[in-house]
């Protein structure tokens, strides 16, 4: 439990709570591994949104809509990560990660974007 190892996967949630906005709305949440970071080989897996289906990003990014009129207009997205331990796509090698990982943050960069719909 909340350890994050070779092979294994791990998730985060992201909320977009609407309930105070008083006009509809697109959002566009980008994700990307920061440069800082010192574990490399997380890399994204997939997403759920309200417990749904799995789905496979598209450019690292997740968009939806949230509207004026919604009964609900809160949105938990899991997003899920899984250390990269393939010798032929991974960037660091075990030893390296286990060092990484001792002394140093896994970061990741989380840019969410909203847009105005016209009703």
């Amino acid at each position: 439990a909340n350890i994050i190892a070779p092979t294994s996967t791990g998730y985060f949630d992201i909320i977009v709570n609407g309930n105070n906005s008083d006009v509809s709305f697109t959002y566009t949440i980008t994700l990307s591994n920061d440069t800082n970071t010192k574990v490399t080989d997380l890399k994204l897996v997939n997403y759920t949104l309200d417990g749904g289906t799995a789905t496979n990003f598209v450019d690292n990014k997740i968009t939806g809509d949230v509207l004026l009129n919604d009964s609900n207009k809160t949105h938990t997205i899991r997003v899920y990560v899984m250390w990269n331990d393939d010798s032929s796509t991974e960037t660091m090698n075990n030893a390296s990660d286990t060092a990484a990982t001792s002394d140093g943050k896994a970061i990741m960069n989380i840019n969410v974007n909203l847009i105005q719909k016209a009703n």
